[in-house]
């Protein structure tokens, strides 16, 4: 039984198309999840700092936003980077469609760091929510694709880029909220070190 895109075994496909990549452009899209992941701590920061509601709401909204699209253009830069020697077009309404898992995504993660201290649980469920979000905008930007071939997924690889999203996620808000040594090097950087994490998370 074919479930949506993944594939069958025993069923022939045809020709395994194969693509190149440009390296540079590919840095670049990390590049942008990196920013984009520095950015959204700082305000995560910002909000745990701010007392009035609305202005809390604000910086929420903002740093939503800002890690959403910082997803959403890490994704499409990482595509412009990928060649497979045939024209491939994209549904504008999808691809705008797919930015919203990534902002909504942001936001219920960023909501959950805005708390006065981050435990294990909290950093699970913003890791998780983090994955889902990453994950959804990429798959549904996919979709976005219009091009004279099919795509299929294998369902291994599927589940796994869920996983390495979520641990690295994870890893990147312990990074940004262990409290280490006023003395220690990672406290002086361990917002760069997140951000370059959460960065990777993303791609």
């Amino acid at each position: 039984m074919a479930i949506w895109r993944f594939e069958e075994s025993g069923v022939d496909y045809g020709q395994l198309l194969s693509g190149t990549y440009s390296v540079p452009v590919v840095l670049l899209s990390v590049l942008i999840a990196c920013v984009a992941g520095f950015t959204a701590l700082t305000v995560a920061d910002r909000i745990n700092n701010v007392n009035n509601l609305k202005m809390r709401y604000l910086w929420l909204s903002l740093g939503a936003t800002t890690m959403g699209l910082g997803i959403w253009a890490m994704h499409f830069t990482g595509m412009l980077a990928f060649s497979m020697g045939m024209p491939i077009n994209y549904s504008i309404p999808i691809t705008i469609l797919s930015v919203v898992p990534a902002i909504l995504g942001s936001a219920v993660a960023l909501h959950l760091l805005s708390a006065p201290y981050v435990n294990w649980r909290r950093n699970q469920i913003c890791a998780l929510s983090l994955a889902t979000c990453i994950g959804a905008m990429h798959f549904i930007g996919m979709e976005a694709m219009l091009m004279p071939s099919l795509l299929k997924y294998d369902p291994f690889y599927f589940i796994l880029s869920i996983l390495i999203a979520h641990v690295l996620a994870s890893i990147a808000l312990y990074i940004k909220f262990v409290n280490y040594s006023s003395t220690s090097l990672l406290k002086k950087y361990q917002d760069y070190i997140s951000a370059i994490v959460m960065g990777c998370s993303v791609s």
